[in-house]
């Protein structure tokens, strides 16, 4: 993971302000907090936003993405894991949320499960997308344009095939 942190904040001042979306346990919150970023992190989950605040020692949102409302106040988007979970027929919406909320040149970071498909397991909702889907997905959102595209792989139960699509991509509002 530490690998992907630096990916991402060399692209950030070392005051930046990053969004956490989907911040879960508060794990990567607590990476950039201790790296000395200014954080806001926020889930949809009731019980994670408490266990991640009393992690973080900061307070964390309940606030699901389609209610995200901020304008002009992040340099970064972290979205490590959850953009996953927003139903294809809905992510242009919610990037479209996530780039009101960015500051000009923002850098937003998320990554997906490799495939091309869409499925319910275990009652959550998972989006998969694949380097053309992910290319097209992004055209379709004004102000927003690729960096970097990589795979990644799950080392502990599938060595060799890919099992992650991460990007960086930067907000280029006027």
């Amino acid at each position: 993971m530490e690998a992907i942190y630096e990916r991402f904040c060399n692209y950030l001042s070392c005051n930046a302000k990053i969004l956490d979306l989907g911040c879960g346990s508060g794990r990567d919150s607590l990476y950039f907090k201790s790296a000395g970023y200014q954080i806001t992190a926020i889930d949809g989950s009731y019980e994670m936003c408490k266990l991640a605040s009393s992690f973080l020692g900061l307070p964390v949102e309940n606030i699901t993405f389609d209610q995200i409302n901020y304008c002009n106040e992040f340099d970064g988007i972290w979205a490590c894991s959850s953009l996953l979970h927003v139903p294809k027929s809905e992510i242009v919406d919610i990037l479209r949320k996530i780039v009101r909320a960015c500051k000009k040149n923002a850098i937003m970071y998320t990554c997906f499960k490799y495939g091309t498909s869409e499925m319910i397991k275990d009652g959550c909702h998972y989006s998969c997308y694949d380097e053309i889907q992910l290319e097209n997905l992004i055209k379709k959102v004004e102000s927003m344009s690729l960096v970097e595209m990589w795979k990644s792989y799950d080392v502990l139960r599938y060595k060799n095939t890919p099992q992650w699509i991460n990007i960086i991509i930067q907000i280029n509002k006027n």
